[in-house]
């Protein structure tokens, strides 16, 4: 669990249900969607506060049911099909991975990295 935020008025990101507000009618419905098969679309303004209720949906989710998985991409930076399909797989893969699996990807990538020199001294 994250932190406890220093100011419970949050004006950036989704911290938990404990200081999320309101939005119970918006939340439900896209509960009912997801678990109905139906796509929804989320058309406001900027900064109205669409990616904390999608945040707040994938907790409501994972609470009711654990195997679960939900992956949010911010599309807003891909410039093209080869963008858009990197993120995805990196988000995929990312969270998708147990603990052991994430370790091992970062063992396995710094060794990559490394390449061994053979030197001569003559002393």
């Amino acid at each position: 669990m994250k932190n406890k935020p220093n100011n419970p008025f949050l004006v950036w990101g989704y911290h938990s249900p404990k200081y999320f507000c309101d939005r119970e009618l918006e939340t439900q419905t896209i509960i009912a969607a997801l678990q109905n098969g139906r796509n929804i679309s989320l058309i406001s303004p900027r900064r109205i506060g669409k990616t904390g209720l999608i945040q707040h949906v994938f907790s409501r989710v994972k609470n009711q049911n654990p195997e679960i998985r939900c992956f949010y991409l911010d599309i807003f930076s891909t410039e093209n099909l080869y963008d858009f399909t990197l993120l995805l797989s990196k988000t995929i893969l990312g969270n998708l991975d147990s603990f052991s699996q994430k370790i091992m990807r970062t063992i396995t990538s710094f060794f990559t990295h490394i390449h061994p020199v053979f030197t001569y001294d003559s002393l």
